[in-house]
């Protein structure tokens, strides 16, 4: 189940704030990183639910140094050791009797991930010269480029070897939330492996932001669908649920998160 399933589902957006007041960049506070290159002085993650064809609930542990080191998804437990130079998540299920590894090897001059390594499969991440995550390379089928502007992701082209393509554009009104907003969309409900890692310190693969899009419209081949957003917040300005709203296809999804 813990394959790298970036490959098959399209991603879906980066999303915002609507509803209530939203964070300015002025609000938000300058991000204090440690050794292992993650934030220590914002809230961190503890919980994501989403009731989409089903419930998705990942609750994340951190250790005294403020790194993931335990999530739980389902009946699946990860557990995340900190080396120098490396992450290493082990999956485990059927209490225990089932095991995966997945190892992260991280570039100690600037703290971000260049590889992804598990059984039988290989990724590489490239970034730009301001460290934001520009190419995600599964090198059995799947290639995915992220174009940037002003600090946002504005698009993101998905290549797969079978020449199918996928496009998805995003727009802006200037909204932003306080801390960050982790890609949950991009990632969940493709079981990416490591996406604990992703959700708890997306700095780690250059997509830490506060920037926020209203929409995306998804594109491949003739078909073309937009997908809105609405927002909610905590008291301190935290994303606290978003609701994705498809009018082409008629279905909308909440997501939740819990920060501390």
């Amino acid at each position: 189940m813990k394959t790298f399933r970036l490959i098959g589902m399209a991603l879906l957006a980066v999303v915002t704030c609507l509803n209530f007041t939203s964070c300015s960049d002025d609000d938000n506070e300058e991000p204090e990183r440690n050794d292992d290159g993650i934030v220590t002085n914002q809230k961190r993650l503890v919980r994501i639910y989403s009731n989409n064809v089903g419930e998705y609930i990942h609750d994340f542990i951190y250790d005294s140094k403020g790194r993931l080191s335990t999530m739980f998804y389902y009946n699946y437990t990860y557990n995340y050791t900190w080396g120098d130079g490396t992450i290493t998540e082990i999956w485990e299920y059927n209490n225990g009797r089932d095991q995966k590894t997945t190892t992260f090897s991280i570039n100690r001059n600037n703290n971000l991930i260049r590889s992804l390594h598990e059984q039988n499969h290989n990724a590489t991440f490239s970034y730009n010269s301001s460290n934001q995550l520009i190419e995600l390379k599964d090198v059995h089928s799947t290639r995915r480029t992220f174009t940037w502007g002003k600090d946002r992701i504005v698009k993101v082209v998905e290549n797969y070897k079978d020449n199918h393509d996928i496009t998805i554009e995003y727009t802006y009104s200037g909204k932003s939330c306080k801390g960050y907003f982790p890609l949950y969309d991009i990632f969940i409900r493709n079981g990416v492996s490591g996406e604990g890692i992703i959700y708890a310190h997306p700095e780690l693969i250059g997509l830490r932001c506060t920037q926020l899009p209203d929409q995306r419209i998804h594109r491949s081949g003739n078909h073309e669908s937009t997908v809105k957003y609405t927002y909610t917040f905590d008291k301190d300005g935290y994303i606290e649920s978003f609701t994705i709203i498809n009018e082409d296809e008629g279905y909308s999804d909440v997501s939740t998160f819990t920060w501390e």
